[in-house]
C-alpha cells in the first residue's frame, strides 16, 4: 500500500522533480529534495514535473503569505500529527474499534474477525474478508458442486442412451458434443462477463453502476438466445456427412439436438445469473442450485422421458433444458425482487447500456474464444477420427471411445475451472482495490490447487483405464479402441491447470485480450495443428491421433507461463510499493501499469488512496471521488497537514516557507 510518509511527502528518486525545484541556498536543497517525495498522490507529482523550476521571484513574492500562515500551519500539523504514525498511516488510537487490516482482512487486537458495516457488506466480505486460502476455497465449493455435478450429469446421461439405446446412441451423443458446447458457450461467456466486471466494480466502490450492467447483459441473453439455433440447427446435417457419420447416427444426433438449440435463451439466463451470483461471492448459492437440479433432471426427468414417455434420445437434452431453465427463470425474479445484493429494476432494461457493459463483455470475449476454440476444432478432429477409422462401423467404435475420454476430460477440468471460478471475482476485487498483495497471494493458492486435482485425475487415467471406461460401456472392441485413447489423452495432464489458471489471472487484471490468446492459442491452433500432425504422420492410426490433448497440455503450459511473465512481475512492484518497500517513479503511473491500470484505476489507486484503504478493509462508506468536495477538501488538508511536519525540526527562513507554500499551493490543486 501506497502511504504519505511522516517526515515528507513526495520522492526525490525521480530526478525530473528533483532538478525542477530551484532554491536559493544549499541548505533549503537538500531540505526541498527530502521534502518532495512521491508518497500516494503521484499526480501530484506529475504536475510538478510539468511545471518546471519554481522561480526565486516567485518564491519571494509569495513568502510573506507563507510565513504570516506558518503559525498555523504548524498547528494544524501538529494536530494531524497526533492522528498519523511515521509510517503516514492512522495510529490505532483514532482507528475505530482497533480494527487493523491484515491480508485484506479485518481483525480486532484480540483476533477475532469482524464483518464490515456499509452497503453491500456481505458481498465485500465474502471477495474480502478472510485470509486468501479461505477465500479460495470458501468460493470455490459452489463452483466444484456446480462443475462435479455438470461432469457427473454428463455421464449419467451417457450410461442412460448406453443402457436405453446402445452404442449407436453413444456416437450420436458423441457427434453431437461440440454443438451442444458451442450452444453453452456463449452462457459461459455472459457468466465471466458478469462476475469480473460487477466484482471490479464492488472493488472500486461502484454499486450503482452493477444494477445497469446486470439489465444489459441479459439484454445480450436475448441476442444469444437467438444467435445459437440460427447457427446451429442448418449446418448440423452437412457436418455429419463430413465427419462420416451413418445416417441414423446422424438422425439420432438431430433428435437429441433440437431441444437443446430452442430453449437455448434458458442455458444463456441461467449461466448469467450465476455470473451475478459469483460476483457477490455466493458459489456456495450456486453450486446448491446446479446440484438440485441436475439430481432432478437425472434421476427424474431423463428417465421419465427415455422410459416412460418413449421420447427417445432427447429425452436426455430435454433434461438438460428443466436444468437450466427453472432455476434461471427463479433467479431472475428474485434478482428484480431486490433478494440479493445487486438489485436491478426493470425499468433499467430500457435505459442506454452502461460504459462498463463494453469492457465487460471484452472480458467475457476471452471466455467465449476459449469455449468455441474449444469446440470449433472438435469438428475437423472429428472428421480427421472419420478417415482414420476408415468404415461406419469402426467409426463408431472410436466415436464411443472418443466418447469415453471427452467425458473423463470435462471430470478432470471441472475442479480446475471450479478453483478459476472461486479465483476469479476475488482476485479481481483485490487488484482492482489496490491490495496486489492479496492478489499474489490468491493466484498462489489457485495454482497448488489446480495442479494438486490434475496430478489425481491423470494419475487415475494412467493407472486404471479400463475401470473407467467400462463405466460407459462393454464388449472387447469397445475396450480395444476406449483404453488406449483414454491413456493417450492424459499422459501430459499433470500441467492441464496451467492454461485455466493463466487464463483466470488474466482475465482477473482485466487483460481480456492476453486471455483471449491463450484461449485462441492453445484451444484452437495448437489443438488443430497437433491433430493434423499427427494424422498426416499416420493417417491410419485413430488412437495414435489422441495425443493431441497431450501435446495440448504441454503447449497451454508453455504459454500461460510466458504471457503471466510480465504482467505478474508489474502486479509484484505494484504490491511492494504498496507495502513500503519500494518507492514509486513517474514510471508507475505512466507506462509500465497502462495495461493492468485504466485511467479511473490509477486515479483510484493513487489519487484517492483514503478510500482505497476503506475498500481494502472491506469497511465502505460510499462515497464518491468526483463529486463529494468534503472529502476532497479532507484528503487536501491531510496532504498539507503532512507537508508542514517537518517545519518542526528545521529553521523556518522566509525562503523555506516560500518553497513549501509552493509545493502546498500544487497539492490542493
Amino acid at each position: 500500500m501506497l502511504d504519505i510518509e511522516n517526515n515528507s511527502n513526495y520522492s526525490s528518486s525521480n530526478e525530473t522533480v528533483t532538478r525542477s525545484i530551484s532554491s536559493p541556498s544549499k541548505a533549503h536543497e537538500t531540505h526541498d529534495k527530502e521534502d518532495i517525495r512521491i508518497g500516494k498522490n503521484l499526480n501530484v507529482t506529475k504536475e510538478i514535473a510539468k511545471q518546471g523550476s519554481f522561480k526565486s521571484n516567485d518564491n519571494q513574492n509569495s513568502s510573506s503569505d507563507s510565513s504570516s500562515s506558518s503559525t498555523d500551519d504548524k498547528n494544524h500539523a501538529a494536530k494531524n500529527k497526533k492522528n498519523y504514525n511515521k509510517n503516514g498511516e492512522k495510529s490505532s488510537e483514532n482507528t475505530s474499534e482497533n480494527e487493523k487490516l491484515k491480508n485484506g482482512k479485518i481483525e480486532l487486537e484480540d483476533g477475532s474477525e469482524n464483518k464490515p458495516k456499509g452497503p453491500n457488506e456481505e458481498e465485500i466480505y465474502r471477495l474480502a474478508g478472510r485470509p486468501p486460502l479461505i477465500t479460495i476455497l470458501h468460493l470455490m465449493i459452489g463452483p466444484i458442486i456446480s462443475q462435479v455435478t455438470g461432469a457427473l450429469y454428463g455421464i449419467f446421461n451417457t450410461i442412460w442412451v448406453s443402457h436405453g439405446i446402445g452404442e449407436i446412441g453413444l456416437s450420436a451423443v458423441a457427434t453431437e458434443i461440440t454443438l451442444e458446447g458451442i450452444g453453452r458457450a456463449f452462457g459461459y461467456f455472459l457468466m465471466i462477463s458478469a462476475s469480473t466486471k460487477i466484482s471490479q466494480l464492488f472493488g472500486k466502490g461502484l454499486y450503482e453502476e452493477c444494477t445497469q450492467v446486470v439489465c444489459d447483459l441479459l439484454r445480450v441473453t436475448l441476442i444469444c438466445g437467438a444467435f445459437v439455433p440460427a447457427v446451429i440447427l442448418p449446418i448440423h446435417d452437412p457436418l455429419c456427412r463430413w465427419y462420416g457419420a451413418s445416417p441414423e447416427t446422424s438422425k439420432l444426433g438431430m433428435q437429441y439436438l433440437i431441444p437443446l438449440c430452442a430453449f437455448s435463451v434458458f442455458t444463456c439466463l441461467n449461466l448469467c445469473c450465476q455470473g451475478f451470483l459469483q460476483a457477490e461471492g455466493r458459489t456456495l448459492l450456486i453450486g446448491l442450485i446446479d446440484f438440485t437440479a441436475i439430481v432432478v433432471s437425472c434421476a427424474g426427468i431423463c428417465p421419465l422421458f427415455l422410459y416412460g414417455f418413449k421420447t427417445g434420445i432427447n429425452a436426455a437434452s430435454i433434461s438438460i433444458i428443466f436444468a437450466d431453465a427453472v432455476p434461471g427463470v427463479i433467479l431472475l425474479i428474485l434478482y428484480f425482487k431486490g433478494k440479493f445484493g445487486i438489485k436491478p429494476k426493470l425499468n433499467q432494461l430500457l435505459k442506454p447500456f452502461s460504459k462498463h457493459t463494453g469492457p465487460a463483455l471484452l472480458v467475457g470475449l476471452s471466455q467465449l474464444v476459449s469455449n468455441l476454440a474449444g469446440c470449433i476444432p472438435g469438428i475437423p478432429i472429428r472428421n480427421l477420427i472419420g478417415l482414420s477409422a476408415g468404415n461406419p462401423h469402426i467409426y463408431d467404435l472410436a466415436m464411443a471411445g472418443f466418447n469415453v475420454g471427452c467425458r473423463f476430460f470435462q471430470f478432470s477440468v471441472c475442479v480446475c475451472i471450479a478453483i478459476t471460478t472461486g479465483f476469479i471475482a476475488a482476485g479481481s476485487y483485490a487488484h482492482a482495490s489496490g491490495n496486489d498483495k492479496r492478489f499474489l497471494h490468491l493466484s498462489f493458492h489457485a495454482g497448488w490447487l489446480g495442479f494438486a486435482w490434475s496430478c489425481l485425475t491423470t494419475v487415475f487415467a494412467l493407472a486404471i483405464p479400463k475401470q473407467i471406461c467400462l463405466i460407459f460401456g462393454k464388449g472387447e472392441e469397445y475396450l480395444q479402441y476406449s483404453v488406449p485413447m483414454l491413456r493417450n489423452m492424459n499422459y501430459l495432464g499433470f500441467f492441464r491447470f496451467v492454461q485455466f489458471n493463466s487464463q483466470g489471472m488474466l482475465q482477473a487484471l482485466q487483460l481480456g485480450g492476453r486471455a483471449m490468446l491463450v484461449s485462441f492459442l492453445c484451444n484452437f491452433l495448437a489443438f488443430l495443428g497437433f491433430g493434423y500432425l499427427l494424422f498426416y504422420t499416420n493417417k491410419h492410426d485413430v488412437i495414435r491421433l489422441m495425443w493431441l490433448y497431450s501435446c495440448v497440455n504441454g503447449f497451454g503450459f508453455v504459454l500461460g507461463i510466458i504471457l503471466l511473465i510480465g504482467p505478474l512481475r508489474k502486479v509484484y512492484r505494484l504490491s511492494k510499493i504498496q507495502a513500503g518497500e519500494i518507492e514509486a517513479d513517474l514510471s508507475d503511473v505512466e507506462e509500465p501499469y497502462e495495461d493492468l491500470m485504466d485511467e479511473e484505476s490509477v486515479s483510484f489507486r493513487f489519487n484517492f488512496p483514503e478510500k482505497r484503504d476503506r475498500v481494502n478493509s472491506t469497511m465502505i462508506d460510499n462515497y464518491d471521488n468526483h463529486d463529494d468536495e468534503k472529502n476532497k477538501k479532507k484528503t487536501n488538508e491531510k496532504i498539507k497537514g503532512k507537508n508542514k511536519k517537518k517545519e518542526n525540526n528545521l529553521d523556518s527562513s522566509n525562503d523555506s516557507s516560500s518553497s513549501n507554500q509552493e509545493v502546498k499551493n500544487l497539492a490542493e490543486i
